[in-house]
């Protein structure tokens, strides 16, 4: 007789880890980046992870030595995020952001011959993998969130990430959403 061995999800092993709740097969995640450049040649990335009713998941700041442009850098947080979506076992995304120029680009699925092409090939190559990947333009008040991270990035030297509570620059956000 033989006994048929079951194999655990690796997505829902990373979700335990991490302390998340695993809910990549029932919910559409909702992330928000924005990117900031820095004098001296650095440039910082942030983000915020939230489920589908805007609850907080997650949150995170980078620092990116030499960026190339702002909107290279927009692409940059957008890639990061993505990789980071997947170890937390998410693959329902919907991804806001408020770099038009990068946003455009992942909409309309266009390649280009660049420094940011290559990013956005690298991000529309990844989303292949999700089972749900969209890509919106939001006006920067509507990113305030992840725009709120990206300047706090500029004080921390590594990566920072962050699960439930979120760090205390964002009381003033989330208050700010709630009027």
């Amino acid at each position: 007789m033989e006994i048929e061995q079951m194999v655990p999800d690796p997505s829902l092993n990373n979700a335990r880890r991490y302390g998340m709740q695993h809910l990549s097969t029932v919910v559409t995640v909702k992330l928000m980046t924005d990117a900031s450049v820095e004098e001296y040649g650095l440039g910082i990335t942030g983000g915020v992870l939230c489920d589908a009713n805007g609850a907080f998941l997650a949150a995170w700041a980078n620092k990116i030595s030499n960026p190339v442009s702002a909107p290279v850098l927009e692409a940059v947080s957008i890639r990061e995020a993505m990789l980071l979506i997947q170890l937390w076992g998410y693959y329902r995304i919907n991804i806001e952001g408020d770099g038009l120029e990068v946003m455009t680009y992942l909409q309309r699925r266009w390649q280009i011959q660049s420094s940011l092409g290559a990013v956005t090939d690298y991000i529309l190559e990844r989303a292949s993998s999700f089972s749900i990947c969209n890509f919106k333009w939001i006006p920067r008040q509507e990113n305030h969130m992840a725009h709120t991270l990206a300047n706090y990035g500029h004080r921390v030297n590594t990566l920072l990430c962050w699960m439930d509570p979120p760090p205390m620059c964002f009381w003033d956000a989330f208050a700010a959403l709630s009027l």
